[in-house]
């Protein structure tokens, strides 16, 4: 019998595909693009929130998942009525373990037309103090060892004052009018300019009293969490001019992610896996992709079910260290025994001398046996071929065409940093 694909270790992984029942107004962005945290970074600021009630102004940070973050501080300057006096002092917590930290509502002290968020380490100022006694947008005093991070904005009247770049305000991503708030996308770069950032303007899509409307290029997200855009803008760089252009502006796309441990007793790929396949009646089971059976969800190890690697990890990459070993958008969760019966055996059509897999009829999928190639998936051992059975195809061949476009043949390994192809 082929082995399965199962592995107890502590692996990095990205966090789930998307399917139809996940599927929203925009995707998921951070669940597709980010890398491992280059230093702390600032995601979000949202200082003036549309809608009413008016109460969800916060600053968000990006780090490693579960990391310290409380030898920084979140200042926050003045730059109209004061300029450079410091109107908030924030001591961030633990990040979570998506690596996000969020200040929760800071509101009514965000609320100013010309500030700026700095990000910064071994901080010895006090609120109130004035670092630009000339108002000239000059800082006279620093206290503070380093600044690690930091963004500014700005209606742009006389007299404003902005100690950072980049600078947001009205012109920032084609609007005319300043934002209520930003957020930071990619943020796996060691980068920081006006392109890095999306008006958020309307971060409060759901909550009560929110009467805004979403528009092209504007993001939107909850506190601690991912960044949302819309699908225009995250493929806005593809190029469909040729196949060639096709491919490699997809890939440029798609080839970065936030990574989630692959066994850990924080948030893994089996967290992911369970929500991923869920029982669409049943929080409590998954549905697995080859028998399609349910199953009552584990939290780890050997069971009934575990973790399929549709592209097998003996094809290049051999070790858990290797990013796409625990890539989520190729994980299936699967019966145990199918899982050893596909083996590292292609994805094929099985023309003789097959063994038939069945399938369990559940939600009007599935079921019957005995007549190829039916609602079964069949395994030749001759001729090295495993055939899927006809509901789930679809999602294998997508799974294999993601993992050729974005790894390209090359073999990516978690670092400090966005990764680099080894």
């Amino acid at each position: 019998m082929p082995r399965t694909t199962e592995r107890r270790s502590s692996g990095l992984s990205t966090v789930p595909r998307f399917t139809a029942l996940r599927a929203t107004l925009a995707f998921a962005i951070a669940a597709v693009l980010a890398g491992p945290a280059a230093g702390q970074k600032i995601t979000e600021v949202v200082f003036d929130h549309v809608g009413s009630p008016d109460t969800h102004e916060y600053v968000e940070l990006w780090a490693d998942p579960s990391a310290d973050l409380s030898s920084f501080r979140v200042v926050v300057l003045d730059g109209s009525s004061n300029p450079g006096q410091i109107l908030n002092v924030v001591t961030p917590g633990t990040a979570n373990g998506a690596g996000f930290w969020s200040s929760g509502s800071l509101t009514p002290l965000l609320e100013s037309p010309v500030f700026t968020v700095l990000l910064v380490s071994g901080f010895t100022g006090l609120v109130g103090d004035d670092l630009d006694s000339g108002n000239d947008g000059v800082l006279d005093a620093n206290p503070w060892s380093s600044i690690q991070d930091g963004v500014a904005f700005s209606d742009g009247t006389a007299g404003a004052r902005t100690y950072t770049a980049p600078v947001l305000g009205p012109g920032f991503d084609g609007n005319a009018t300043a934002p209520g708030g930003a957020s930071r996308f990619p943020y796996y770069v060691d980068t920081n300019s006006v392109t890095d950032w999306k008006r958020n303007d309307f971060d409060g899509a759901g909550l009560p009293g929110f009467s805004g409307t979403l528009v092209s290029g504007e993001a939107w997200n909850t506190p601690a969490s991912v960044t949302r855009v819309h699908l225009e803008d995250y493929y806005a760089g593809v190029d469909s001019s040729s196949q060639a252009a096709l491919r490699s502006t997809i890939h440029a796309a798609i080839e970065n992610h936030i990574w989630f441990p692959y066994t850990a007793d924080t948030t893994d790929t089996w967290d992911i896996l369970n929500l991923a396949e869920q029982d669409p009646v049943d929080a409590g089971m998954i549905l697995d992709k080859y028998k399609n059976a349910r199953y009552t969800k584990i939290a780890g190890g050997t069971g009934i079910y575990n973790r399929e690697h549709s592209w097998p990890n003996s094809y290049g990459f051999p070790s858990n260290g290797d990013v796409p070993y625990t890539d989520c958008h190729h994980l299936f969760a699967t019966n145990t025994e199918y899982n050893g019966n596909r083996g590292n055996d292609p994805f094929g059509t099985c023309n003789s001398g097959c063994a038939e897999d069945e399938t369990d009829l559940n939600y009007g999928f599935g079921g019957g046996s005995g007549t190829y190639p039916g609602n079964s998936n069949w395994s030749s051992p001759s001729s090295r071929i495993y055939e899927v059975w006809n509901h789930r195809r679809g999602d294998l061949a997508r799974a294999q065409l993601y993992m050729d476009v974005r790894y390209e043949g090359g073999a990516l390994t978690p670092s400090t940093g966005s990764p680099s192809r080894s």
